[in-house]
């Protein structure tokens, strides 16, 4: 998309949104994409889904594969001021299953 904004390509930039909304469940449920692209194939208006029933389950898939990568935080290793404040704070992280990890 870079590409695409710095070479003024309207009609590339149309055919790459059409293909992002076309091939949202398939995209989105990479765990490997950047968090900064998940974000913006979620803000697109008229994703090509069969109901929004697929938006969450795809999110969910892609917040599932991310706490399990927090599970390889050794969280008895940080101070107990960090996860009192960025930690606990984050209402990702706050979740019961962090505190599980917490306190294992």
């Amino acid at each position: 998309m870079v590409l695409v904004e710095c070479n003024n390509l309207p009609q590339l930039a149309q055919t790459a949104e059409t293909i992002k909304r076309v091939t949202f469940v398939n995209i989105a449920s990479d765990p490997e994409m950047p968090g900064k692209n998940i974000r913006s194939l979620f803000q697109i208006d008229r994703l090509d889904v069969n109901s929004e029933q697929e938006v969450f389950e795809t999110l969910s898939k892609w917040e599932e594969a991310k706490m399990k990568l927090l599970e390889r935080v050794r969280f008895p290793l940080l101070s107990p001021d960090f996860i009192d404040t960025p930690v606990m704070t984050n209402l990702a992280l706050s979740t019961l299953r962090v505190h599980k990890l917490l306190v294992n």
